[in-house]
């Protein structure tokens, strides 16, 4: 994504704040306030494109990519237990996994990519890329296939140095994901999601104040452990 000057637009530390805010309102309004004003589920529908596009600059500027797919797998793994918890009520719902299994194939599809890119076996890295997607589906991580695609939309719009393409193209992978799920009973607010492309076309490529790594990845097991634990006492 092309730069803006030093000092202008939002950092990788703000997107991801923004990010989790969403998220947390998401969860919490599917959870214990269905009722909520539409404005609020719109704000809650910003959470997974940031984190794709988090994810694809996290891809760009790792210094170890193993250990990056490591971590998306061991919480990904920490996590399952607490999603099903919170949004199937049981412990183990065999078709619904949580969503760092979906950031963990997206990741491992750009990885293959470009590996396969280096040995010039590009084709190797479009059938990977296509076995990430049907691993999407057939897993029922969150958001499937166009979770996956979504992510990798955003990878291919690095690719380019023109901004507006950059966020024609994160908009398209954005779109996919809210036509899929209108198709399958979801409304119309699923394309609120687009309004990601604003923080997103105002990213900055600084990384800014993050702190701790872990906290950011602890939080999302622990936020669904409370809002299960609330679900119970309410």
């Amino acid at each position: 994504m092309k730069r803006l000057g030093k000092g202008q637009g939002f950092s990788a530390a703000v997107l991801k704040s923004v990010a989790v805010c969403s998220m947390l309102l998401d969860h919490t309004l599917k959870t214990l306030w269905w009722d909520a004003p539409v404005s609020l589920y719109v704000l809650g529908r910003l959470a997974f494109p940031l984190y794709a596009f988090l994810l694809v600059q996290g891809a760009k500027h790792t210094r170890n990519m193993g250990k990056y797919m490591l971590r998306l797998a061991i919480f990904a793994l920490i996590s399952e237990i607490p999603f099903d918890l919170c949004f199937g009520r049981e412990p183990f719902d065999w078709y619904a996994q949580n969503v760092f299994w979906t950031l963990l194939l997206g990741l491992l599809a750009i990885w293959s990519y470009e590996e396969a890119d280096r040995r010039g076996a590009l084709w190797a890295g479009m059938i990977a890329m296509i076995v990430a997607l049907r691993l999407g589906d057939m897993l029922q991580v969150d958001y499937e296939s166009p979770g996956v695609g979504c992510i990798l939309f955003m990878y291919f719009a690095g690719k380019t140095s023109h901004k507006g393409l950059q966020l024609v193209l994160c908009g398209l992978g954005i779109a996919w994901t809210g036509a899929f799920s209108l198709l399958f009973g979801g409304n119309l607010l699923q394309l609120c999601a687009l309004l990601a492309l604003i923080p997103i076309g105002l990213y900055n490529g600084q990384k800014g104040r993050q702190g701790p790594r872990f906290l950011w990845y602890g939080l999302y097991p622990l936020h669904l452990l409370l809002l299960w634990l609330l679900q119970i006492w309410l």
